[in-house]
């Protein structure tokens, strides 16, 4: 059945509603880290805030971990997904906030960061990292049935947004490039 990319996270939310989402946001981060490197990031803010305000994923992590925790048997990596996912409402907050700091720093004439504050780009990476991993890892650890249904939801959802949002889908050549703001 798989829930909208709106969806509110409820007890109602199915687990493969939620990994629907899961899949969705992860699909939207895949453009992040280039936009960061050639300093579009506005652009990143987007899709960051899309998974987190359309897709309420901070929200439907942890019902998606407690419904995975009912089905799988591998109570070890249940508990490692679950510890991850409790501490990635942090790491969201602060990839936003490190990028949201990146739009207000002047770039010089070459329209490179100076290099003092270069480490607020790495720390965007850092963060993005650990937000892909851990939504890696409760992709990895969903089981086969359902991922494969929340997969087919996720790439229909996919195709609506490619037309009522293409920005969220950049390609970095041709039409839907834009090189650095100066």
């Amino acid at each position: 059945a798989g829930g909208g990319w709106g969806a509110t996270p409820s007890k109602d939310v199915t687990l493969e509603a939620g990994l629907t989402n899961t899949v969705l946001a992860r699909m939207l981060l895949q453009p992040v880290q280039r936009y960061i490197e050639v300093q579009q990031y506005d652009a990143a803010r987007t899709n960051i805030n899309f998974a987190l305000n359309q897709l309420r994923i901070r929200k439907i992590l942890p019902a998606v971990v407690l419904d995975i925790g009912d089905v799988v048997s591998d109570e070890a990596a249940v508990v490692e997904v679950e510890e991850a996912v409790a501490a990635l409402d942090n790491t969201w907050t602060q990839l936003d906030s490190t990028v949201y700091t990146c739009i207000f720093i002047v770039v010089g004439d070459n329209g490179e960061m100076p290099k003092n504050a270069l480490k607020y780009r790495t720390q965007a990476m850092d963060y993005l990292q650990q937000v892909e991993e851990t939504l890696d890892s409760v992709i990895a650890l969903a089981p086969a049935g359902p991922l494969a249904s929340a997969k087919e939801a996720a790439a229909k959802q996919e195709q609506v947004l490619r037309k009522q949002a293409p920005f969220l889908f950049k390609t970095f050549e041709g039409e839907n490039y834009r090189p650095p703001t100066p």
